[in-house]
């Protein structure tokens, strides 16, 4: 009987893996000579480890089929209950694979039973023993009946009575069993057993990763440290081999999942916390080469298994190719002894008794059917590979017979650094191994002393909270003093804003917005650089200067202490510290604001005339801020710059942005901020700074103040600001200093150059100290007591003299400009309509009654255009437009655009001259027929310019579109018809519409002619007419001149053919380009 299609007992039992060993056995016995004259008929059934299934194919096996011997099942319930039914037949049974149990020992009960398998209390026997040889007295026990096909419920009996045959000199102290493999129930198992052991016997099921979620459980729970043990036994010989096979036939190591999960790793570091014991089989390549035999014979009779070509040999196969051998040996010498043996099982198994060479070595059988076993203690490596370590024979199935492969017991625990572990637990919840409770002892006494403490403590506890409270009043107040909350910070921004657009502008015009009382008195753009890590508030009705901080800091009482001390600080050359807000979005340390900006702004600016005593009283004003800084609890500054330097509205310098420690020592400093620090706090990196870094600084401030320049005078410098700093922290030889140049016209006294030059020597210890440089600054005076004041007041009212002067020299330049822009913005577009727009006042479209339109187009522009270059026509065209433009001045027209080669005119609109519009436009028209008369092509004197002129009155729109160079466009029909007339003219001729010969007529003074009927495009049939000159200047033709509007066509008239279309003229196009939707 076999197992077949339970994957993970194939590479145990399976029939694939296993069944080819009973013909590599039968080979066997024919090559020894072994029951020579018997052949072999196989029944194979599969009872899959089925208790009911097992039976009934054993029944089915002797009464139906003749069996004289059962080889298996492989399964202890199946088993059992097999052999039993084949002792009342008498028919032998020899049990293999995973037949475990010890009851299948009991030959009383079993007569006619073999079993070649070791049997769980052999195990236990083993096992125990090998505890009292490392002197382990106590272990915890955990199973799970899960997929282990009856194994650990046997073996947790087995264990039992191995503990009380060995006297109990081994003890289990906890037992439990696993329902599942949740997380919750692991966890809550491993809880209990943590507080009784540290050495902890497991059996679960192979082949599932259930002995895998055990170990990663106990790595979770802490458990898989140097002080636990975990021993897994085992019948079966998998070692740290899973059980389980991939596709391609690879085994599984027991930490690996497959799917992979992520926690491999963990799993394989849980064992090498692991001891296994198994037992003793065949090893190497004498069982590969038993495997590869096995693996052969499974597509050959009588199994014919065409699945089988990629499989490896079960760890089984051994144990039934000895019962098969066993049984052969044991059969000859019965039919020696009776005619009858082959159906006398009791006596196969007295005669089965003895020593055999088999697969996993010698077997020795005893009289009750079982078999010595061999056991073996087995541990990882450090290369993680599986080492045997010690073999455990049983003498008689009970006596130990130990063998040290490795000698070294060390060795078996490779991954435990003080050797072999302790077997006992520390103190622990359950309270075993815990100190003696002195609690319980004297109680009494220490009730009586809780109490007293409690009370002193609850006595001490309302001192301490008072003293507490008055304490934290007293810090919240001092810290009220430099702390200030956001929510009373008002952000101040430029309110500048731009009136709303108007419908169809093309130009849209700036108001200034309303503006509140501190924007306009800090004046932020005009006054100062507005830099990105400055913020502008208004804090307590006064204007205050934010720094914002890009850090995250927790101050302490020291910088609490220093933030007091700052915010009492009232010197004239210092900026008062206002304090820190901690409690926005960044932190921001506020200063006062002072109106003038930075010593950078008022130096870029050049709004100050800096003459020599302006600038010895600003560097004074610094000297004497850092005299003040230097022997205060500061100590230094730091990070002097020309725009930490600030200037009031009295002009006087003062010195911000000093203290704040914590946050400074944290802060980034960009490489431009380091234009003034010295060189040998750029070698080490140093924020902090020193007294003799400051007198550098202000040397380099003086320097800006000198030359009137940016520091270093970067803006005419060859190196950026970082080659500067970088070239300073080398220590060049010279050092690397800036110029002492003042300006023209600039008197500085020599001793403050010699002492600007000492205050930024290269070694630190040569620079003055501010004692020296505020002494040696006061004698450069000479006494004098000039007040600063009054110096810049007089230096102002003359700066004010020149500004007025340059002011209207600006205004007198930026009239003309105004005047040029007009002049250009009146020539776009109608006068009337640019005041409107320069006004910001909004372009309605405006309709007229009546304004006569003109339309002209050059003949044969194109025959002549394709005579010039491209320059050559844009000369043509300039030189005609111009004529055209000189001529238009002349009367009350307005151009509106020129298109190509046509022109498009209007007169009365944008201005309404009432009736004179017509006249207008036909003095025009005939003083440019006349002009250009006399026009000749400058490289075509041979060529005559002609136009052909349409003239059209009636209604049209006008009004300004678009907002990107926005143009006066004309609107209707009339625009419609005036394009048709010039179309349909001819050269030299000025074409009128009817309504324009009513105009004409009604006006009087010009000599007109019929053209006859014409078929006008979108019109229909419409007679026009010729526009011949003024009357006097020209002799009647003898037609009829209209004085009248020509009547209107007859309704229902029908228009003759159309005629052949002609080319369209520019001014046409321009009027499909208007119709089309512009």
């Amino acid at each position: 009987m076999f197992v077949r299609g339970i994957r993970d007992l194939q590479y145990e039992v399976g029939y694939e893996t296993s069944a080819g060993a009973i013909i590599v056995a039968q080979e066997r016995i024919r090559k020894e000579r072994l029951l020579d004259g018997y052949d072999f008929n196989y029944v194979i059934d599969f009872d899959n480890c089925v208790e009911a299934e097992a039976v009934g194919l054993a029944v089915d096996m002797i009464l139906n089929r003749g069996a004289n011997i059962i080889i298996g099942p492989t399964c202890n319930d199946p088993a059992i209950a097999t052999a039993v039914l084949a002792s009342y037949y008498d028919t032998p049974v020899f049990a293999w694979g995973l037949t475990t149990s010890s009851d299948l020992a009991n030959v009383a009960r079993f007569p006619s039973t073999i079993i070649l398998v070791p049997n769980w209390f052999h195990l236990s026997i083993a096992m125990l023993s090998t505890f009292r040889e490392l002197g382990w007295k106590e272990f915890a026990f955990i199973y799970s009946s899960i997929n282990d096909e009856g194994q650990c419920p046997f073996f947790k009996a087995d264990l039992q009575d191995a503990v009380t045959e060995l006297g109990n000199t081994v003890i289990t102290t906890y037992t439990t069993e696993l329902k599942d493999f949740t997380n919750a129930t692991l966890q809550a198992a491993l809880q209990e057993i943590d507080s009784r052991a540290r050495i902890i016997v497991a059996c679960v099921a192979s082949g599932y990763g259930l002995s895998r979620k055990l170990m990663l459980a106990a790595s979770d729970a802490g458990m898989t440290t140097e002080d636990y043990v975990w021993v897994f036994p085992s019948i079966t010989a998998l070692a740290y081999d899973d059980g389980t096979r991939q596709t391609d036939g690879t085994a599984l190591n027991v930490w690996q999942s497959s799917p992979a999960d992520g926690r491999d790793e963990t799993a394989k570091q849980a064992f090498t916390r692991t001891l296994l014991f198994t037992e003793a089989t065949a090893q190497g390549d004498d069982y590969d080469e038993f495997g590869k035999q096995v693996m052969s014979k499974m597509p050959l009779a009588p199994f014919y298994c065409t699945t089988c070509n990629n499989l490896t040999v079960s760890t089984g196969a051994g144990h039934l190719h000895d019962a098969f051998y066993i049984y052969a040996k044991a059969l000859n010498k019965s039919l020696g002894q009776s005619e009858d043996a082959l159906n006398n099982g009791t006596a196969l198994l007295i005669n089965a008794a003895g020593t055999y060479e088999g697969i996993n070595g010698n077997i020795t059988v005893a009289s009750n059917g079982g078999v010595q076993p061999k056991f073996v203690l087995e541990a990882l490596t450090q290369a993680y590979e599986t080492g045997i370590f010690w073999q455990i024979e049983l003498i008689n199935g009970i006596s130990p017979n130990i063998t040290r492969i490795v000698p070294n017991t060390e060795s078996i625990f490779a991954f435990y650094s003080q050797g072999v572990p302790d077997d006992q637990a520390t103190c622990s919840l359950s309270g075993r191994n815990c100190a003696a409770n002195i609690f319980v002892d004297y109680l009494g006494w220490f009730i009586v002393g809780i109490v007293a403490v409690l009370i002193t403590i609850c006595c001490a506890i309302f001192g301490v909270i008072l003293a507490l409270r008055a304490r934290m009043d007293e810090k919240r107040r001092l810290n009220s003093m430099w702390r200030v909350p956001y929510l009373e910070l008002t952000e101040v921004r430029n309110a500048t804003s731009k009136a709303d657009s108007q419908s169809q502008m093309s130009l849209q015009s700036d108001k200034s917005g309303s503006k509140s009382e501190w924007s306009n008195k800090l004046s932020m753009e005009s006054k100062m650089s507005v830099k990105g890590n400055q913020v502008y508030f208004i804090y307590q009705k006064e204007p205050i200067l934010g720094l914002p901080h890009d850090i995250v800091v927790r101050f302490d009482e020291e910088d609490a202490h220093e933030f007091r001390l700052m915010r009492s600080i009232e010197q004239d050359n210092l900026n008062r510290f206002i304090g820190l807000s901690i409690d926005g979005p960044k932190i921001y340390s506020l200063w006062r604001f002072c109106h003038r900006g930075s010593l950078t702004d008022v130096i870029t600016r050049g709004s100050m005339p800096l003459d020599g005593f302006f600038i010895y009283s600003l560097i004074m004003d610094i000297v004497n801020g850092l005299y003040f800084i230097h022997n205060s609890f500061l100590k230094c500054h730091g990070q002097l710059t020309s725009r930490s330097c600030l200037l009031d509205d009295r002009w006087q310098l003062k010195i911000s942005q000093y203290g704040l420690s914590s946050l400074r020592t944290n802060a980034n400093v960009k490489r431009e901020e380091m234009l003034w620090t010295a060189p040998e706090h750029l070698r080490d990196f140093s924020v902090i700074g020193s007294q003799a870094g400051d007198i550098y600084s202000m040397s380099i401030i003086a320097s800006e103040l000198v030359g009137k320049t940016s520091p270093w005078n970067l803006e005419n410098r060859v190196e950026t600001a970082e080659e500067v700093v970088h070239m300073v922290s080398k220590g060049l030889s010279p050092p690397m200093r800036p110029s002492l140049f003042p300006p023209d016209g600039v008197e500085i006294s020599q001793s403050i150059l010699l002492l600007i030059k000492d205050c930024w020597d290269e070694i630190p210890g040569k620079r003055p100290d501010i004692n020296i440089v505020r002494t040696m600054m006061r004698n450069m005076h000479n006494g004098k007591q000039k007040n600063l004041m009054d110096h810049v007041l007089q230096t102002l009212e003359e700066h004010a003299e020149s500004l007025e002067r340059e002011v209207d020299s600006r205004t007198k330049e930026l009239i003309d400009e105004k005047k040029k822009s007009d002049l250009l913005l009146y020539r776009m577009l109608p006068k009337q309509v640019a005041d409107k727009l320069k006004l910001g006042q909004p372009i309605d479209p405006e309709g007229f009654e009546s304004v006569t339109i003109f339309f002209s187009d050059v003949v044969g522009f194109t025959s002549i255009a394709s005579r010039c270059t491209p320059l050559q026509v844009v000369n043509l065209l300039n030189g005609l437009y111009t004529i055209f433009d000189g001529i238009i001045e002349k009367h009350d027209a307005y151009k509106v655009e020129t298109i190509g080669d046509g022109y498009l005119c209007v007169s009365g609109l944008p201005h309404r001259n009432g009736k004179r519009h017509i006249k207008e436009i036909c003095d025009m028209s005939l003083e440019l027929n006349s002009e250009l008369r006399g026009f000749r092509v400058a490289h075509l004197p041979d060529v005559t310019v002609q136009i052909r002129v349409g003239v059209h009155t009636g209604p049209c729109v006008a009004g300004v579109v678009g907002l990107t160079m926005p143009r006066y466009c004309l609107f209707g029909d009339a625009v419609n018809t005036a394009s048709r007339m010039e179309s349909n003219g001819k050269a030299a001729m000025i074409h009128l519409s009817p309504e324009a010969l009513a105009a004409v007529t009604n006006y009087g003074g010009y000599v007109t002619e019929s053209r006859g009927e014409v078929i006008i495009k979108g019109k229909g049939v419409m007679e026009t007419f010729w526009l011949l000159g003024r009357v006097g200047e020209v002799a009647s033709t003898g037609r009829k001149a209209w004085a009248t509007p020509p009547p209107k066509p007859m309704p229902g008239l029908s228009p003759p053919p159309a005629p052949q279309p002609q080319p369209q003229t520019d001014a046409a196009m321009y009027v499909d380009y208007l119709n089309s939707g512009r």
